[in-house]
């Protein structure tokens, strides 16, 4: 029974033909929304409270199978922690008051089965669309997105955009579907579409249809890996963001320092993430190098072509690997009358570390003579006076 769906593209995966996903914007009711058919400014509670322990035995009596069932239960642990965090109360005590919640059941589960019933392996989702101005709730009068919604988005690094729409296009129940069943987030993901299949919500938007659209497709290219929930998951717990780099590694074992230190030189210049040697015992008991290459898929070609035409190895290991980052800025700061940039990175809203570039601090060291060790400290030292309004 949905709401509010902006046009947006969809497509999802299909096990044994490996599909891919693309969740257009999701709708639901958590525990904070309530049925949103207001008469005279007031809510109709059609039900009895329950509490996650309620719905988790729900859920295991309904008899969906186990894929479904594990979505299921990630969906209303997302919705229910989300909801204690901005309530400032354990999760145990959520109650989900709204129609005693069965729009979250319908919801989450039939979402859940859906996905099962046409065999999808992997949901890869858009950039979602909240809407904007206010909701009213058994709360009161809440900003969009509502604050467990937004407390979901930052969780788990989801991309979102407001849009043009002043109404709730993204509710808690929504964005903890999104949590718990979307394997990665991608614009735009060449696939081969199979099926298509479109939803219509109840209000009209003028100059915009109120349908979402989703796609069953094959992934052009052959079946890639998505960053797993268990890792957004970990990102999320520590405020960090996923990611997922290719990996390239080449063992060596015939070429000089001075040539491996070039061939290091040369794929940093053509835009990989990272490059590092690592001294390693070979065959034959020779003292080797390993050449490791982290890079955007965008790269993976033009670098793995540079290390077979640079190097003297005859093939390159690839895999792609998660990781997680901190988010990052750079920040401008004066030492002695110059401009040195540091490096901010961040996890969540705490600032972790710090770290000059070295660069800015070479080229000052370079004009002033002053040791570089001294620059760099003093660099940190102008970042944390600057940061604490010293």
């Amino acid at each position: 029974d949905s709401e509010s769906f902006p046009d947006d593209d969809a497509s999802c995966s299909h096990s044994h033909h490996h599909h891919h996903a693309r969740d257009g914007h999701v709708n639901g009711y958590g525990s904070c929304h309530a049925e949103h058919h207001l008469q005279n400014g007031h809510h109709h509670h059609h039900g009895p409270m329950r509490h996650l322990s309620d719905m988790l035995q729900i859920l295991e009596r309904s008899g969906l199978p186990a894929r479904a069932a594990d979505r299921a239960e990630r969906a209303f642990r997302i919705l229910a922690e989300a909801e204690g965090s901005v309530h400032g109360c354990p999760v145990d005590e959520v109650h989900f008051h709204e129609v005693g919640g069965v729009d979250t059941l319908g919801d989450i589960l039939g979402v859940c089965y859906g996905l099962e019933l046409l065999d999808i392996d992997q949901v890869v989702c858009g950039v979602v669309t909240t809407g904007s101005g206010t909701v009213t709730c058994a709360h009161g009068v809440l900003p969009v997105p509502a604050p467990a919604t937004a407390e979901i988005l930052r969780r788990y690094s989801i991309p979102s955009i407001t849009g043009k729409i002043a109404k709730e296009l993204l509710t808690p129940t929504g964005a903890a579907l999104l949590a718990a069943c979307v394997d990665s987030f991608s614009q735009d993901i060449p696939m081969t579409t199979t099926a298509i299949g479109y939803g219509a919500g109840r209000r009209d938007f003028s100059g915009q249809p109120n349908v979402i659209r989703l796609r069953l497709g094959q992934r052009a290219g052959g079946f890639v890996p998505c960053i797993s929930n268990e890792v957004r998951q970990c990102a999320a717990s520590v405020g960090g963001i996923p990611d997922r780099v290719w990996q390239m590694t080449a063992s060596i074992d015939d070429m000089t320092p001075e040539q491996t230190a070039y061939l290091a030189e040369c794929c940093m210049t053509a835009g990989a993430l990272d490059c590092s040697l690592t001294p390693v015992l070979m065959k034959k008991g020779r003292a080797g190098v390993e050449v490791t290459v982290l890079c955007d898929i965008e790269k993976r070609d033009e670098l793995a072509a540079l290390l077979l035409r640079q190097s003297s190895t005859f093939g390159v290991r690839l895999q792609q690997v998660d990781r997680i980052i901190c988010a990052r800025e750079s920040v401008s700061v004066q030492v002695g009358g110059y401009d040195i940039r540091v490096k901010v990175g961040c996890l969540g809203s705490d600032v972790v570390k710090c770290a000059p570039e070295y660069e800015d601090c070479r080229r000052v060291a370079t004009e002033t003579g002053q040791p570089i060790g001294e620059l760099m400290r003093d660099a940190v030292s102008a970042y944390w006076q600057n940061a604490r309004g010293m």
